[in-house]
Parts: C-alpha cells; sequence; structure tokens
C-alpha cells in the first residue's frame, strides 16, 4: 500500500477543527475551561504527546503553582475572557496547525503550550459537576454548569458537540501508570461512542461524613426453576443455542410492607439509614419508586420483567431518590446477556440442557451510564452483573470518571474474594480509585454449589451466605455474610479524604473522598421469608 504523502497527512489544524469547526480561526480560544480542556486534551490523546508531560525540562517545581495562579484568574473573568497566559499558549498551539499530529511529540514548545492549556482548564474547573463544589463562591462559574445541566447533562462543554467529544466531571485521578488520565483532576475525556453519559446533581447527604446502606439480598429463597427455558424472541440460531429467562418472583406478591419492615428493624437499634439497595432482578415494575416514596430513601435495585410470548425480558438498574416533594429516577438497561454454559447450569441445579448454550433472553437498549452527585464528596454509579465483568463498552467512561461508589447488582453465587466480582471490582478501585459494592440475592447464593475441589467451594467450605462484597482503594476486599436468620444487612461506610496527585505534579489539595468500610451488622425481622 502507497505511503501518504506528508500534504495529505492530519495536521494539528485540521484535528482542531474536527472538534470544533471554525476553531483555528479564532485569534482567541473558547472563554469556558472545559470546552478549552477538550480541544487540547484530546489532541494530547490522539498524538500521544500527554507522555512527555513526565520529563522534567517541559515543567518545573514552579508549574503546579502556575497552573493554579492561571485557573483562578481564569474562573473569575471566563464570562469575558481568558487570562493572557491562556491566549499566549493559544497564539503558539495556533502558530504549529500545520504539523502533522504524528509529529507534534518532536516539537516541545506547542506540546508545552498544549498541557499548559489542558492543565490550567482542569484546574480551573475544580469541583465542577459536585453538588457544593470546593471551587468556593464563583457564582458565574457554578450558574453556567448547572445551565448547562439542565440543558442536557451529557457533557460540561459548551461549544463543541457531545457527538464530537465528550468532557465529565471527574472524581478520582489514577495513582500509577500513565495514561490522559493521569493528568487531570477535575475533568474526564470521553471519546463519544455507543454508550450516553448522563449527569445528575441533586443536593442530599450534605452534612454527612459516611454512608449507611441498607442492603436487602432479596428473595432470600430461590428454587433451580428461578430460571427456565424462555422463547427467544423468534431469533434465529443454530440448534445449540437457547433462550433462558429469570423469574425470581413467581408469586408476584407486593413487598413494599415487607421493606418497611425490615427498615424499622435495621434503624430501630441501628439509627438512620440512608440508601436500601436490591440486587438484580429482585422488584417489579415500579415498585422502586413506591418504596422510595414510602421510605424516603434512596432506592438502587435490579428491576425485571419475565421474558414470555416471544417478547425479549426486561433487566434494569433502577434508582429513585426523593427530592422534596418529586423524585428523581431513571432506569439503566444490561448492557450484556447472561451467557448460561454445562457448569453453571451443574452448579445452579437448573433445568436447562446441559449440551447447549443459553442466552439471557432480554431486551439490549440504548446503552447508557448515569452519574449520580449527591453532594461535594460523593458521586454513584450502577452497573448490572456481566456490565462490571465485560470491559467493552462501559469501562472507559467508569474509569475517567472515576465516581466515588459503584455499585454492581448482581444475580450470582456466593461473594467471596476468590471470585470474578471480586476481581473486576479490584480493578476499578485500583484504577481509577472507585469503591465498589457487588450485591447477589441470598437466593441465588444458597442456590450456588460449585464442584467439591473448586477454589470457591473450598473457601466457602462451611456454607456461608456471603451475599455482598466490599472492595475500595485502600484495603483488601470484604466479604459480607447473611446469617441464616438474617433479612438484611447494614453496611456502615465513612469518608475520608485523601490527596491525590496528577502527573503533572498538582495536588488537589486532600479533596477527593474515598468511601470506606467501618463494618456491617445484621438486621432480623419476624414475618419475612
Amino acid at each position: 500500500m502507497p505511503r501518504k504523502s506528508a500534504s495529505s497527512r492530519l495536521t494539528v489544524g485540521d484535528f482542531l477543527d474536527t472538534v470544533a469547526p471554525g476553531v483555528t480561526k479564532r485569534e482567541v480560544p473558547p472563554l469556558w475551561p472545559p470546552d478549552v480542556f477538550a480541544l487540547s486534551a484530546s489532541l494530547l490523546q490522539r498524538s500521544g504527546a500527554y507522555t512527555l508531560v513526565v520529563q522534567k525540562k517541559l515543567g518545573g517545581t514552579d508549574w503546579p503553582a502556575e497552573m493554579r495562579a492561571v485557573a483562578q484568574k481564569w474562573r473569575r473573568s471566563f464570562s469575558s475572557e481568558v487570562p493572557d497566559e491562556v491566549l499566549k499558549w493559544w497564539t503558539t498551539l495556533l502558530a504549529a496547525k500545520n504539523t502533522a499530529v504524528d509529529e507534534l511529540s518532536s516539537q516541545q514548545r506547542p506540546v508545552i503550550a498544549l498541557l499548559k492549556l489542558m492543565c490550567a482548564a482542569d484546574e480551573a474547573s475544580t469541583g465542577i459537576g459536585l453538588v457544593a463544589p470546593f471551587g468556593g463562591n464563583d457564582d458565574a462559574f457554578e450558574s453556567a454548569w448547572a445551565d448547562l445541566m439542565e440543558d442536557q447533562g451529557r457533557t460540561c462543554c459548551i461549544e463543541i458537540d457531545p457527538d464530537r467529544i465528550v468532557v465529565l466531571p471527574k472524581l478520582h485521578t489514577p495513582r500509577s501508570g500513565m495514561t490522559l488520565r493521569s493528568l487531570s483532576h477535575n475533568l474526564a475525556l470521553y471519546q463519544p461512542g455507543e454508550v450516553v453519559p448522563q449527569w445528575h446533581n441533586l443536593p442530599t447527604f450534605d452534612d454527612h461524613e459516611g454512608l449507611r446502606l441498607l442492603l436487602l439480598p432479596w428473595p432470600l429463597t430461590l428454587g433451580p426453576d428461578c430460571i427456565l427455558e424462555a422463547g427467544g424472541t423468534n431469533i434465529s440460531m443454530p440448534e445449540r443455542f437457547g433462550f433462558f429467562t429469570c423469574d425470581l418472583r413467581k408469586d408476584g406478591k407486593a413487598i413494599v410492607d415487607a421493606v418497611k419492615i425490615a427498615l424499622a428493624a435495621a434503624e430501630k437499634n441501628r439509627g438512620p439509614v440512608d440508601a436500601i439497595v436490591f440486587p438484580e432482578g429482585c422488584l417489579i415494575g415500579d415498585e422502586y419508586t413506591e418504596i422510595s416514596r414510602e421510605t424516603r430513601k434512596l432506592v438502587i435495585a435490579g428491576v425485571a420483567r419475565v421474558a414470555k410470548d416471544d417478547q425479549p425480558g426486561v433487566n434494569e438498574a433502577a434508582v429513585a431518590i426523593p427530592a422534596g416533594t418529586f423524585q428523581l429516577t431513571w432506569k439503566q438497561s444490561k448492557h450484556h446477556r447472561w451467557r448460561i454454559d454445562a457448569s453453571q447450569i451443574e452448579q445452579y441445579g437448573l433445568s436447562l440442557d446441559p449440551e447447549r448454550d443459553w442466552w439471557e433472553d432480554i431486551r439490549l437498549d440504548k446503552r447508557r451510564i448515569n452519574f449520580l452527585s449527591m453532594n461535594d464528596w460523593l458521586t454513584l454509579a450502577v452497573l448490572i452483573c456481566e456490565d462490571l465483568a465485560r470491559l467493552d463498552p462501559v469501562a472507559d467512561l467508569i474509569r475517567s470518571v472515576g465516581p466515588s461508589l459503584v455499585v454492581s447488582l448482581l444475580l450470582d453465587g456466593p461473594q467471596l474474594p476468590t471470585r470474578w466480582p471480586a476481581r473486576y471490582a479490584t480493578v476499578l478501585a485500583d484504577d481509577p480509585g472507585s469503591s465498589v459494592l457487588t450485591l447477589t440475592s441470598a437466593g441465588m447464593a444458597k442456590l450456588s454449589k460449585p464442584p467439591a475441589n473448586s477454589p470457591a467451594a473450598k473457601k466457602n467450605a462451611k456454607g456461608r451466605t456471603v451475599i455482598a462484597l466490599w472492595k475500595d482503594a485502600k484495603n483488601a476486599a470484604i466479604p459480607i455474610e447473611l446469617n441464616h436468620d438474617s433479612v438484611g444487612v447494614v453496611l456502615d461506610l465513612r469518608r475520608e479524604f485523601c490527596e491525590e496527585w496528577s502527573a503533572d505534579g498538582r495536588g488537589d489539595g486532600k479533596t477527593t473522598a474515598y468511601l470506606l468500610c467501618n463494618g456491617y451488622e445484621q438486621v432480623k425481622a419476624k414475618g419475612i421469608r
């Protein structure tokens, strides 16, 4: 294949104009810091030039102070002008607009200008996306962010279309490795694709220094017939494949009253609970909104509908949170179907044909990830089972944002440190530093009978019902056990602020919050099965 001529190669100017059409014809860069971040960060990523920041000649000990000083001026003046330093760096970058992108790393002056544009824009965006940002009394900046949220909630940018580049708030900076994510504290770059992010801000828990979660791993008992053959929605597949559906609530009996009983028991001797968490497929229809209204609690739940009559089932993560006289609610479809093979058929004692591979018969809707910022230190994301394990397509988005807490709702066996949920939870805890909670139903955990000589069987030789697992960036994974006479557990979490450092040497002033586990307590209540 003939090589492209130098004139046909992608230039810095071509790239910038692709991100923001006509931007290279402007003598002044965009006024809004996240827009400048989008331009500079995406070009640094495309060229790979960001790795040069670790060379001492590009920065120096005064670099962090310079970035902070410029950021403070920019934060105050963003609605009318950019600081002189930002204009200077922009001019330097435009002077290199005819440079090929793949040769940019060899050009020191524009690379330094790019790095300074990105880092100053990141510093100027301190606290963006948080309900009560650390940035102080920048009313104009906060109002601009609030307007963006009201308009769409898909990106922090004003001028740059989210179909081209997405910039989102960011909670954690990786502590190891060297990627573009290592260079920012407050803004995350995301190349738009099939996963659509949605950011929500709702003031909640503003006086909290931790969280207390009521984990209800229901159903408490399940039989092998909870997983049964489905029609497959008329999908034409070879005979070796089959389709199954999950029916965890065969009697359809309402559970709102049982939840209220469990909540009262949890709060009687242990104090207020902040949120109630249910595993994958536990609730039906709009039960999650009713439970939230009745209890006045944040509810995180798996919501399901059984596949039948050639119609696919539904498997969703749902969140409802009271907000004065209304509720904030959303549903987020599972991104991957569960595949059951012969070993799992044996493990759970299912009646499915072990000679076939079985696919979960669910509808795969538009892929979305919702983020909920509730105060100046807590941002939540929710995943369902395989969404935690499958790296595509959500992992890049989750790792870029680094939410404070990731809750993964499962229909799975015991949550032991040796099993797959712990492995993938550890990945997110290590990089970017999120705390991860996995939760399965007690019924499914009890149903699981791994082969006698397997690591899981040896680890759980006493037949414990391990319904959840907690993993944070500071400690080893903590398995959470449900006693035989309990209906749930209260997980007690504390907030701890730590210093994070970007690869260019900027500290965040010890404003990054980590959620750590203080322990958990059993909840006993009569009349719940």
